[in-house]
């Protein structure tokens, strides 16, 4: 398995004779979906089996699997085409890639209740939780209900643990509930709505309880800790697991409303995971640049790591890009946002190159559209993902997460799975 980086010249014809593997794989592998528009700078992930079997006919992932002696989940993480389709006779599928596993990670990635069945099948196998976000409360603490059963059931079926994500996002999409400072000030309020959020977790056979607040007062730091006390005493008695999400912090009085409420020492002591939020530096509102530059995201891990167990940290990894338009104008230019998939691909249809920026170690590109805008596009692909998972590593941490699981992203799971023991509990 390696990361091919396209050259002038190169074809998918020629790379799959360079490596002996078909087009078709190439192209799932990296999600491709016009084999001409690839662009000089973009990164392919080549996963040619050392291990393989041919599918017979009448063969379904089940009977591979046994004929094989793998687990499904294995299979599948392998060859991530089968998790949405059946084998095809006569097709090679993938038994190993004869890669060295020396680290293994937890994985956790959030979602929409809304995402794609497809993709939602295709990321399962590769992941140790899924996080549904996200449900809110009203001023009665009523909580309001998701529809996520189809998610939890597929989870569970391929051995994924599953939380609800309770947060004080809107239907603004804004952090902007109104009675988030109740909650975090008002004793039997804050009990009604964690009563209430942990009896919907057991009786949707759900696994524990993600907490993702953001934009918390800073007068109400001590509020929210006991919030998250009081959140991991009730998951705790009934046998639940408990995640914090927090903002990217450098130290621990760093003056913000993104910041002041995140103390990451308390959370850390009451919480069983903790997912750094390690992304958003590049972001809609603001100057083009990197989304999760590398050394901004190591300064925030190596402040994580003074306060956190390293057991119970996971890093936050991006699952998307921001196109922007040029020249930037604060308070009036806003970025799209697109997949890492789709940036790609968008380099190919204008026809330019990308580049690998050494110092973020992230993606980019400009371009000029028909209308002779320029623009500016940041984005993940798997080199930079590579990086994350290496820092991960060095720092002997619990896992990595994506914000979010809503778009595709094979390469990058394939690398993972290639090169980790994905843990599943």
């Amino acid at each position: 398995m390696q990361i091919h980086v396209v050259e002038s010249g190169d074809t998918l014809s020629e790379l799959s004779r360079l490596y002996n593997i078909p087009i078709e794989k190439i192209m799932s592998d990296n999600n491709l979906s016009d084999p001409s528009a690839i662009s000089i700078g973009q990164a392919l992930l080549i996963a040619k089996p050392t291990a393989a079997d041919t599918v017979r006919f009448g063969d379904d992932i089940y009977a591979i699997a046994a004929r094989n002696g793998i687990e499904v989940t294995t299979l599948l993480q392998m060859n991530p085409a089968l998790a949405t389709r059946a084998p095809i006779p006569g097709e090679t599928i993938a038994l190993s890639y004869g890669e060295t596993k020396s680290y293994s990670l937890a994985v956790y990635g959030y979602t929409y209740n809304y995402i794609d069945k497809n993709v939602l099948l295709t990321a399962l196998p590769y992941l140790t939780y899924i996080a549904v976000f996200g449900y809110g409360f009203d001023g009665s603490g009523n909580i309001t209900q998701v529809e996520d059963a189809y998610i939890i059931e597929q989870a569970h079926l391929r051995g994924v643990l599953v939380l609800l994500s309770l947060t004080t996002i809107t239907d603004s999409g804004m952090f902007d509930n109104p009675y988030t400072e109740f909650l975090l000030s008002e004793p039997a309020f804050t009990d009604r709505v964690i009563d209430r959020m942990v009896n919907i977790i057991i009786e949707k056979g759900a696994d524990g309880l993600d907490i993702d607040m953001e934009y918390v007062p800073p007068g109400s730091k001590e509020g929210f800790i006991r919030f998250v006390r009081r959140a991991a005493d009730a998951c705790h008695a009934r046998g639940l697991i408990l995640n914090v999400a927090v903002a990217p912090k450098l130290y621990a009085d760093q003056p913000g409303v993104l910041y002041e409420a995140h103390d990451y020492r308390a959370i850390g002591e009451y919480a069983d995971t903790v997912f750094l939020m390690t992304y958003e530096w590049g972001y809609k509102y603001g100057p083009p640049m990197a989304v999760a530059p590398l050394p901004q995201v190591r300064s925030v891990l190596e402040y994580a790591l003074t306060e956190i167990p390293a057991s119970k940290i996971i890093l936050g990894i991006p699952n998307y890009g921001y196109d922007w338009k040029l020249p930037f104008v604060q308070n009036e230019t806003m970025a799209e946002t697109l997949s890492n998939v789709t940036a790609a691909e968008r380099a190919g249809q204008v026809g330019t190159d990308i580049i690998f920026d050494t110092d973020s170690r992230s993606p980019f590109y400009y371009y000029n559209n028909a209308a002779r805008e320029s623009h500016v596009v940041w984005f993940e692909d798997v080199r930079s993902v590579r990086e994350k998972f290496s820092l991960a590593e060095l720092k002997r941490i619990y896992g990595i997460g994506y914000w979010s699981l809503m778009y595709p992203f094979n390469q990058n799971y394939l690398y993972l799975d290639g090169f980790y023991n994905i843990i599943k509990l």
